[in-house]
């Protein structure tokens, strides 16, 4: 190694860069706790009565402090069963027969409800036509409604202009 002025050369270490690592590194995974791991690490923080305990505490274990909180709020549920990894993503789907069936279902319902409300219109049509037969029943034409008869103002009464 030769210097220049108090200086190493960079070129006569490592004359070529090394190339990139070709390996790809495995994705990151999120950290799953049992029921027995969520009780043992509650109990655990529940010990801790000094101050800076509960901190070292999640240091060590690598957790925060927030999922302590959802797994107190889940322990106060009361149930050792809600602390169990609850599966994400959408719910299972229902048989493709059950939810068919509650459609015809709903729209079986749907059109009786129709059909009342059309049996209730044509009712009270019929009963309200039986009132109007005698009001608008067409009138009998009179003589003075008759379009060969001209009436004279004149003053002769009966006789007709030809």
């Amino acid at each position: 190694m030769s210097e220049q002025n108090g200086r190493r050369s960079i070129l006569q270490e490592k004359p070529f860069p090394e190339p990139p690592d070709p390996e790809v590194r495995p994705k990151a995974t999120r950290r799953r706790f049992s029921a027995a791991e969520k009780v043992r690490l509650l109990e655990a923080a529940d010990a801790c009565r000094e101050r800076g305990e509960l901190g070292a505490l999640l240091r060590r274990e690598g957790i925060y402090g927030s999922l302590f909180a959802k797994w107190r709020e889940q322990r106060a549920k009361g149930s050792l069963q809600a602390l169990m990894p609850q599966q994400r993503g959408r719910k299972p789907q229902q048989d493709v027969c059950e939810a068919e069936l509650a459609a015809v279902r709903r729209e079986n319902e749907r059109l009786q409800a129709r059909l009342a409300q059309a049996e209730t219109i044509i009712e009270v049509q019929k009963n309200s036509r039986s009132g109007w037969g005698c009001r608008w029943r067409r009138a009998k034409r009179t003589s003075s409604h008759d379009p060969s008869r001209r009436s004279t103002r004149s003053g002769s009464r009966g006789r007709r202009r030809v």
